[in-house]
């Protein structure tokens, strides 16, 4: 099984094995046999398919080779040079279509990873203001709204024992906790939204130098220098997921 997190210092990775390393992601590797037996949940992973996690050093591949130097975990992979060979020398490899999607895949797949941590701060840090005994009482509030909403004689007891410690009616107290709300699922609504249109951005790349692209403009992952003159790109790179 082949998963994809965060790096992590090397005690917490365990005896996960580091198959490869790309940004600040680690492809890990945990044999099938293995699985059961070996915690890997608390590294927050993605599962991803072999030929996927593979492809991970293919990532810089935009001009349809990459370049293999003994002694790295490239090379551990694609054995492209012997043991006794310098340290320096490299080898050109030449990526073959399939190579060239799965490393496309695997670039989304690390960016996908990025959107939802990024999202998943920014969810949280709407609820910074809020303590959790509050935040609980959410679901329940949301139901007493609707149902006093629908019947302004019904019973709501937490509706009216917030009421009452304001010293407010419970009408009054519905319409604190209706703008409440409403705010507070506009604010989802939008990171939603933004969050599903770089979702489509990432979908819509078909080649790794679309996915360097992204990454410059939207990332903040400066692109090669060669790229960048192909392109005629002059701006440095922004984050702006």
């Amino acid at each position: 099984m082949y998963i994809l997190f965060k790096m992590k210092p090397e005690q917490e990775v365990g005896p996960v094995q580091i198959y490869g390393r790309w940004l600040n992601y680690c492809v890990g590797y945990i044999p099938e046999t293995h699985k059961d037996i070996i915690p890997y949940l608390h590294l927050e992973p993605t599962i991803i398919d072999e030929d996927t996690a593979k492809a991970w050093l293919f990532n810089n591949g935009w001009r349809g080779y990459v370049s293999i130097r003994p002694g790295t975990l490239e090379n551990d992979q694609m054995q492209l040079h012997e043991s006794s060979e310098p340290t320096g020398e490299k080898e050109k490899y030449t990526l073959t279509e399939t190579d060239t999607t799965n490393a496309v895949n695997f670039i989304k797949t690390v960016l996908r990873k990025i959107v939802d941590e990024v999202y998943d701060h920014r969810l949280q840090a709407l609820n910074i203001n809020v303590s959790e005994l509050e935040f609980k009482s959410w679901d329940k509030q949301r139901t007493e709204l609707a149902e006093y909403q629908a019947d302004n004689t019904a019973s709501v007891p937490l509706l009216t024992a917030l009421a009452e410690s304001r010293g407010i009616t419970v009408g009054e107290m519905a319409t604190l906790v209706q703008t409440a709300i409403t705010n507070y699922d506009n604010q989802v609504k939008t990171l939603l939204a933004n969050k599903q249109t770089i979702e489509k951005e990432i979908k819509d790349c078909a080649t790794i130098q679309n996915c360097y692209v992204l990454m410059h403009n939207k990332f903040g992952y400066q692109m090669p220098v060669a790229m960048a003159t192909d392109l005629s790109v002059t701006d440095a790179a922004q984050f702006n997921v």
